[in-house]
């Protein structure tokens, strides 16, 4: 089992830790623990990356509607 905080020793982040891809791309963590069978990350941290992509998808579609409906 994976922690969040070992290095990755493949890839485009090769040497960075699945925390620090988790803040630069969290979608990237989902797709290394759907795809990548050598990865194996603690179901708590992935769900928390998940928790943290849909905040922020839904903070930024506040935005966007926000703005649309203040423009028209």
């Amino acid at each position: 089992m994976n922690k969040p905080e070992d290095k990755i020793t493949f890839g485009k982040y090769k040497g960075k830790t699945f925390e620090e891809i988790a803040n630069v791309e969290p979608e990237y963590i989902l797709w290394l623990a759907k795809n990548v069978q050598t990865v194996e990350l603690p179901k708590s941290f992935v769900d928390e990356v998940e928790r943290d992509i849909n905040q922020r998808d839904s903070e930024l579609r506040d935005i966007l509607l926000e703005h649309y409906f203040d423009v028209y």
